[in-house]
């Protein structure tokens, strides 16, 4: 895959939050990207018509509920949307699956046999399931689930007021309807979001590669007689000059991609200035030139530690499981590390020194995961140290 085909595309107008944004489509996809490097994803959303799961199935989407979310951080945050919105569904749709087999199986049977709901009568393991399953519904969104759980209140509700066992089956077949469009609906998602997972997971592949690539190239241009000694021949020199030029060209789309575009504004500087030093046969400049993009580049891989933390606590705020002392023990680590770079982001004089800006917002949001817990505040201390990278 060459990312420079990305770029070949018509652009064209897409709506996001009621303004328009010009941007360039993957081939193949329905992936967006802005002029500004914003990923853009699609979503339909529209009101749900109808009071049953089969009248809202009648239901015809018009183009005009087909909107597109906004990514401003670019394609590591879009692909850990999708990451997200998938292990949700891992961890849901198995639990919506055994609900319907319970309400079908277990529920019929206690109800045919028993003429009633009355909880004394309910045996304590089917009790304790039917509790976890309304945990479950009440912290759903979708209408369908929330009306499974009012059917199961009344379910309950049925056994004082007398209501015959017919009547009380049909509740049972409510549920199992409206946890069934979930399911369904649930899984018409996941196949989309899943090929989206790919493409962008893909295209992160390919963008890690190319940075690998450069940073493999300015590690051996290091070692390269030809700058360290200011020797060889023209076309020696030559030959190097031209190696930068083609490796500047391969990593110039990363422009045009958030989380890199600000990154890669300093690093064609430097590529730029590289390539004018060794035209003029200023090796001590250019020697300290391949340091600096060394430099920065390495910092910009630290960037995969936060990716993997922000997965992490989403995956956990998704179980209600959160770890506050990893937490804590995490960003603690990345700040002492930020911190440690500070005097050779001084030596290399980055353009725009970030280290102690980063390991400051590190050291908040290790503090807050230490004491008040907040999650909202914890993550934007973390994603404001994330932006400065």
């Amino acid at each position: 895959m060459n990312l420079r085909v990305f770029f070949l595309g018509r652009e064209r107008a897409i709506s996001v939050g009621g303004k328009k944004l010009k941007a360039r489509q993957w081939p193949g996809s329905d992936i967006f990207v802005a002029e500004d490097g914003s990923f853009l994803l699609p979503r339909w959303r529209g009101v749900e018509e109808g009071e049953t799961p089969y009248q809202r199935r009648q239901k015809k989407w018009s183009s005009k509920e087909l909107t597109y979310i906004a990514y401003p951080q670019g394609l590591l945050s879009a692909l850990r949307s999708r990451q997200l919105a998938l292990f949700q569904a891992r961890i849901l749709g198995p639990t919506y699956e055994q609900a319907m087999e319970v309400f079908k199986q277990e529920v019929r049977g206690v109800i045919i046999v028993e003429e009633t709901m009355d909880p004394r009568e309910i045996s304590s393991e089917l009790l304790h399931k039917l509790r976890q399953f309304g945990f479950v519904f009440l912290r759903a969104r979708k209408p369908g689930v929330k009306e499974a759980m009012v059917k199961i209140l009344f379910l309950f509700q049925d056994r004082a007021t007398g209501l015959n066992v017919g009547a009380m089956l049909a509740r049972t077949v409510a549920v199992t309807d409206r946890l069934r469009e979930r399911l369904l609906g649930m899984y018409a998602w996941v196949r989309e979001y899943s090929a989206q997972e790919k493409i962008l997971y893909t295209l992160r592949a390919e963008v890690l590669e190319v940075i690998r690539q450069a940073e493999v190239q300015m590690s051996s241009l290091c070692r390269n007689p030809a700058i360290v000694r200011g020797g060889g021949s023209k076309k020696t020199q030559r030959l190097v000059i031209d190696r930068l030029t083609t490796l500047s060209m391969r990593i110039e789309p990363l422009r045009f991609i958030q989380p890199f575009s600000y990154w890669m504004a300093f690093v064609m500087e430097d590529f730029d200035e590289l390539l004018q030093a060794l035209e003029t046969q200023d090796f001590v400049l250019a020697r300290a030139l391949i340091e600096r993009i060394l430099f920065s580049i390495s910092l910009k891989n630290i960037q995969g530690s936060f990716d993997r933390l922000l997965l992490r606590i989403g995956q956990d705020a998704i179980i209600k499981r959160l770890s506050w002392n990893n937490y804590a023990s995490w960003t603690a680590s990345l700040a002492a590390r930020m911190k440690s770079l500070v005097s050779e982001e001084r030596r290399v004089n980055l353009r725009k020194k970030v280290c102690w800006e980063i390991g400051e917002a590190l050291e908040e949001a290790s503090q807050e995961a230490s004491t008040r817990r907040r999650l909202v505040t914890f993550k934007t201390a973390v994603k404001r140290a994330y932006a400065l990278l």
